[in-house]
């Protein structure tokens, strides 16, 4: 929550979904926007979900919301310790 000059300004509310490892899965924010300019044409916060998915041994393969979408590819060899 966040107070202003003694009003309440905006005021989150997220709701976490997890898989059985406690990886995240998604996480969604149903606040309302609130005016914040005396013509209430500019708006602070905003609802919003974002949604992860992970591999088969939980490394998290991407991430979608609606500001933005990520994707990457890690790609790692190892070799014996000393060569």
């Amino acid at each position: 929550m966040f107070i202003s000059s003694g009003n309440t300004v905006m005021q989150n509310k997220y709701k976490y979904n997890l898989n059985l490892v406690d990886n995240i899965l998604g996480i969604t924010n149903s606040a309302n926007s609130q005016n914040i300019t005396e013509k209430n044409k500019a708006k602070l916060g905003v609802a919003y979900s974002h949604s992860y998915t992970y591999d088969g041994i939980n490394r998290l393969v991407s991430a979608n919301g609606k500001a933005k979408t990520a994707s990457y590819w890690l790609d790692m060899t190892y070799g014996i310790m000393g060569e």
